[in-house]
C-alpha cells in the first residue's frame, strides 16, 4: 500500500504491519492505526493476516478486525467466534448475519443492548413458523425483564406467534403464582398487560388482538374488557 500510515499516538509512519519490532509505543496503537486506515482506505492484506488479530487482548483490535474481514471477504466461519466474545459490540456485529437458531442462544446475552437487539433481530427475521416457536420459552424472563424496552419490545414480538394452538396461548394467559416466569411462559400476556409502564400494556393488548382467534377468544375475551378500564387513555383506545 502507497499511503503513508501515520500512528495518532507516536506520528510513526509506515506502509506495513511490522509493528513488533518497535518500542515508540505499545504495538497495539500501530495496529489499530493501521487496521482504521484499511477499514476506511482498502487493504492488499490477505485473509489470514486478518484474522490473526481475532485473538488480540484489546477488544477495538479485534472489533476493527471483524469488520475490516466482513467488508472485504463477508461473513463465514471464521467469524462464528462472534458471538462468545466478551466484548458486546462484537457480539452485536454477529446478530444480523447469524443464524435464527444461535439468536435463541443469544436472547439470554446479559447485555441490554445485545439482548435489545436480539429480540429486534427476532422480530424481523422472516423465518418459518416452525423456527419461530424454537424461542417462545425463552421469552418469559424478557416480559419481566428490568430494562423497559426489553419489557417492550417483547411485548411487540409476541404479535409473530399468530396462529398458535389453544394449550400454548392458555399458557401465556395463565399467571401461576407456583411458576417461576424466568423459565416459563405461563403469563407472558398477563406480565404485559400488568407493566407498570402503559407503553407495554398497549404493545401486550396490540399483540393479543393479533393472537385471538374463533379458537381461543373465549380465553382472550376478558382481558379486552378489563383493559378497557385501564388509566392510560391510549391502552383504554386500542381495547375498545
Amino acid at each position: 500500500m502507497k499511503t503513508k500510515i501515520i500512528c495518532k499516538s507516536c506520528n510513526y509512519q509506515s506502509p506495513s504491519l511490522e509493528f513488533a519490532k518497535l518500542s515508540c509505543c505499545p504495538e497495539d496503537y500501530h495496529i489499530l492505526t493501521y487496521l482504521e486506515h484499511a477499514l476506511a482506505n482498502g487493504t492488499n492484506l490477505k485473509k489470514v493476516d486478518i484474522t490473526r488479530f481475532f485473538t488480540n487482548k484489546k477488544p477495538k483490535v479485534r472489533l476493527l478486525a471483524v469488520n475490516l474481514c466482513f467488508k472485504y471477504y463477508g461473513y463465514d466461519n471464521s467469524l462464528n467466534f462472534t458471538i462468545l466474545d466478551p466484548f458486546y459490540r462484537i457480539r452485536l456485529f454477529a446478530i444480523p448475519h447469524i443464524k435464527f437458531s444461535e439468536l435463541k442462544f443469544m436472547i439470554d446475552d446479559e447485555n441490554v443492548n445485545v439482548k435489545q437487539a436480539v429480540l429486534e433481530e427476532i422480530m424481523n427475521r422472516k423465518v418459518s413458523y416452525k423456527k419461530k416457536i424454537t424461542i417462545f420459552s425463552n421469552l418469559g424472563k424478557c416480559i419481566v425483564h428490568p430494562n423497559l424496552n426489553i419489557r417492550l419490545i417483547t411485548a411487540k414480538l409476541l404479535h409473530i406467534f399468530e396462529g398458535l394452538k389453544l394449550p400454548l396461548m392458555e399458557q401465556l394467559l395463565s399467571k401461576n403464582d407456583e411458576e417461576v416466569v424466568t423459565k416459563s411462559i405461563c403469563g407472558l400476556i398477563v406480565y404485559g398487560l400488568e407493566d407498570e409502564y402503559a407503553e407495554v400494556r398497549k404493545s401486550t393488548i396490540k399483540s393479543l388482538f393479533i393472537l385471538t382467534n374463533k379458537a381461543n377468544i373465549h380465553k382472550t375475551f376478558s382481558y379486552f374488557v378489563d383493559s378497557l378500564n385501564d388509566e392510560s387513555f391510549d391502552v383504554r383506545q386500542i381495547s375498545n
